[in-house]
């Protein structure tokens, strides 16, 4: 009997302290959701506010109890509530995502936001829950603006004088002005080669910055793709022959897509030319394309040394650099992919890469298939 009563009392002693700790631990969680620095909000399935944090309150200017209670979706346009309705959609359990949205405060300010969504794990598993984060990029956002208004800026400002000092260079280069000494011969050719570099540089900056304030101007027309790739190898194999590889095309593609011709013709340079510059001399850079259900796939396949795990992530940023340091064996701006990424996907397609470090990548690009007699998807 005593036996018993001691493990009753054990018992009783141990659940005891296991709901003070759970007390403590949920106290602990409530200070922190209620203290965090970003807004934080409890949602349901039906899409309303079960609770919120004194940021969020702040950010939209309005006390708890006009939040909690009220659907999310009402203190925003209807973008907000197809891109939480979306984002609610995509996430599982434990997942978090994010998207830029915009809410109103209570005087109908908009505010950009960053919502991300975490599904709770919990047992009723029929009344989903989420946990959401608002982060306030109003700030960010003015930041980027006035970089990209700076860049285009002075991109613009350099491209006048610039153009002004190739045109000699060019002439003097082709002997239009007569025998150029053969002591001044090589500077005259570096010099050259530097400002078509740094012409490149300038339009990149300007192709960005257009692509970012949606000023570029995209002409999408049926087109047969053989003929384009066939203009994409011709117009850089000079450039890859620099270095000592060969581009050339395994089979023949039949198909049709919509695209904007030139835009995408920039964008099989940036892949060809990335190809070339990072392949071992005396190895070809293969293109080749494979239907996928309604998409196209084009490949483009080098021999290179691959890329590394590290800057896997970041490959298709602004201005990345798998080596940014001063004494990088290869030149670039950093652009070509981030812009071929966005021009892309401006066609109504989509970009990606698969690598092995050290035998090679193949950078792909998708594109919707067209019938060939009637333009419309096969």
């Amino acid at each position: 009997m005593s036996a018993l009563i001691g493990l009753t009392l054990h018992g009783q002693h141990r659940q005891a302290s296991l709901l003070l700790a759970l007390n403590q631990s949920q106290r602990q969680f409530r200070r922190a959701f209620e203290q965090a620095p970003q807004g934080l909000a409890l949602l349901d399935a039906e899409g309303r506010l079960l609770s919120v944090n004194r940021t969020l309150c702040r950010l939209l200017q309005r006390e708890p109890g006009s939040l909690v209670g009220h659907r999310l979706a009402q203190f925003g346009g209807a973008e907000l509530e197809v891109g939480l309705n979306g984002l609610l959609a995509e996430g599982g359990e434990g997942q978090a995502r994010g998207r830029q949205l915009c809410l109103f405060d209570a005087q109908g300010e908009p505010i950009d936001i960053e919502l991300s969504a975490a599904a709770l794990d919990d047992d009723a598993p029929e009344q989903p829950r989420w946990i959401l984060h608002l982060q306030d990029i109003r700030e960010s956002k003015r930041l980027l603006r006035l970089q990209n208004e700076f860049v285009s800026t002075v991109s613009h400002e350099l491209r006048t004088p610039l153009t002004a000092i190739r045109g000699p260079l060019e002439l003097l280069n082709a002997g239009a002005l007569g025998e150029v000494p053969a002591a001044m011969r090589q500077m005259l050719q570096i010099a050259g080669d530097n400002s078509q570099r740094l012409a490149l540089l300038i339009n990149d900056l300007l192709d960005i910055g257009k692509l970012e304030a949606g000023r570029m101007l995209f002409d999408c027309r049926p087109h047969a793709l053989q003929p384009l790739i066939e203009q994409a190898l011709q117009a850089n194999q000079a450039y890859a022959a620099d270095y000592g590889v060969r581009l050339r095309q395994i089979g023949a593609c039949p198909d049709w897509v919509r695209v904007d011709e030139r835009r995408l013709q920039q964008v099989l340079s940036n892949l060809l030319a990335n190809a070339a510059k990072f392949s071992p001399q005396g190895t070809d850079v293969e293109l080749f394309t494979e239907r996928r259900g309604q998409w196209l796939r084009l490949h483009v396949r080098d021999r290179g040394p691959g890329i590394a795990a590290a800057f896997r992530p970041r490959i298709f940023q602004k201005f990345a650099q798998a080596d940014a340091s001063d004494s990088r064996q290869q030149s670039g701006t950093g652009l070509g992919l981030a812009i071929s990424k966005e021009l892309v996907e401006q066609m109504g397609g989509q970009i990606g890469f698969d690598s092995v470090e050290g035998q090679g990548a193949i950078f792909w690009l998708e594109l919707p298939r067209l019938d060939a007699t009637e333009g419309q998807p096969s």
